[in-house]
């Protein structure tokens, strides 16, 4: 499961420094207009985080991380990229289910067959044969989509978060 933003960086530019801008972002959270609003957070392509907002997201919870930059030009000021990212633990928690309910699922499967037809021994005898390739190629075709899913939903849910950092920032 790759670490990648799901979409390109959103660039928000302003004519207000870093600590007056998480000032700003700050008095909004607590309000309630920026859910899950934390300074810092995870690094950037080597880039430490100025902040990160959650982004909601089913299954996986998203996040919107920005990286802050002196801007350039005549005027002083603050250049953010907001990036759409997965929060990793829980794509890996589930694929960690998934791989260790395999083999709780074969004992369960060979219980069920041998009571429903208790004559074909050799189908009972067998379950593993088949069992773990089935559930192998189903991991897959559980954990992908449910990621792209994620990744569309947390980058609807940054858009949204990014369009009430765009407004906060401006000056006043």
């Amino acid at each position: 499961m790759p670490d990648q933003p799901a979409a390109q960086p959103v660039v928000l530019n302003s004519s207000l420094a870093l600590p007056e801008i998480l000032i700003r972002l700050e008095k909004a959270a607590r309000r309630g207009d920026l859910p899950g609003f934390e300074r810092g957070g995870p690094a950037i392509s080597g880039t430490p985080a100025a902040f990160f907002v959650d982004a909601d997201a089913v299954p996986f919870e998203g996040m919107l991380v920005a990286t802050a930059a002196k801007a350039e030009g005549e005027q002083a000021g603050t250049t953010l990229r907001l990036h759409t990212r997965l929060k990793q633990r829980m794509p890996w928690v589930f694929f960690v289910v998934l791989v260790l309910t395999a083999y709780p699922g074969v004992l369960l499967t060979e219980s069920m067959i041998r009571t429903m037809v208790p004559g074909w021994a050799w189908l009972w005898s067998t379950v593993w044969w088949w069992y773990f390739p089935l559930s192998v190629i189903s991991i897959p075709l559980v954990l992908i989509p449910a990621i792209k899913k994620s990744r569309k939903i947390a980058a609807q849910s940054a858009a949204a978060a990014s369009a009430s950092i765009s407004k906060l920032i401006e000056e006043k």
